[in-house]
């Protein structure tokens, strides 16, 4: 009956980038972004730093490597204090305690002749939100609810080689292995 609701957000940013190349060896990017985020009592000052190398020997060895940290914020609907009726035996229950996730990204790449790549990469995201579904103990209906988790972490490798058994016909495989571990 009651649909009254206050979600009083606020956000403010600043940035700041620096790039560089160098004769031809090496070139960088450095980016961070200050946050201050504020939801309803709640307030957080974050650092979110990027940072992109790309070292070239020559056209035939090329080394890449990225950092990146961002962040994820539940949408407006997932925060406020209400359940929505999918049908006579389905639920959809709000959690307005949700907490924004925050995700770091490490990849490494290297490039031989141009065409070759092999990679690596490693992604753990903080305080991960998703949705799951539960049976109720005292009732026939089945309810949907978003939780922080603890993390997810993401890792793996891949591999891309080019292929050419006939001169019309150019193709490529691509090979990635990945392991994934969730905690909530």
């Amino acid at each position: 009956n009651d649909v009254n609701s206050t979600l009083s957000e606020h956000t403010a940013e600043a940035y700041v980038s620096v790039n560089r190349q160098t004769m031809g060896r090496v070139s960088f990017s450095l980016s961070l972004t200050g946050e201050y985020y504020r939801l309803n009592s709640s307030e957080r000052w974050t650092v979110y730093p990027q940072a992109s190398v790309t070292y070239m020997r020559n056209p035939d060895h090329i080394l890449q490597g990225t950092l990146d940290i961002t962040k994820q914020h539940p949408s407006y609907w997932q925060l406020q204090e209400a359940v929505s009726y999918i049908d006579g035996y389905a639920e959809l229950h709000n959690m307005p305690g949700l907490e924004p996730s925050r995700r770091y990204s490490l990849n490494a790449n290297y490039i031989f002749r141009q065409k070759y790549v092999l990679g690596a990469f490693l992604n753990y995201t903080d305080k991960m939100f998703a949705q799951t579904m539960y049976q109720s103990n005292d009732r026939l209906a089945l309810i949907y609810q978003t939780h922080n988790w603890d993390y997810m972490l993401q890792s793996g490798m891949m591999a891309v080689v080019p292929c050419k058994p006939v001169s019309w016909f150019d193709t490529r495989a691509t090979l990635v292995g990945v392991y994934v571990a969730q905690r909530c």
